[in-house]
């Protein structure tokens, strides 16, 4: 199966297992204070949750407003 629309490259999947190694190994064994949990790093994901949220509502509307797009489900 051809993927319609990226291809991604060896570098691109390796940059993307390096994030994700820094992201879930080194990141929770370097930050060991409640201050960094409590105070950045959880408001920190719920912005971006919320963030990611619009995101996707906006681009929904825009594929429902301008080119009908019946499978979006924010209507």
């Amino acid at each position: 199966m051809k993927p319609v629309f990226m291809k991604y490259t060896k570098a691109d999947i390796v940059n993307f297992v390096v994030l994700l190694v820094i992201g879930f190994l080194v990141i929770p064994n370097v930050i060991t204070t409640d201050y960094w949990y409590t105070s950045i790093l959880i408001p920190w994901l719920c912005l971006t949750l919320a963030a990611l949220g619009q995101n996707i509502e906006f681009c929904c509307f825009v594929s429902n407003r301008f080119f009908g797009n019946p499978k979006c489900y924010y209507n």
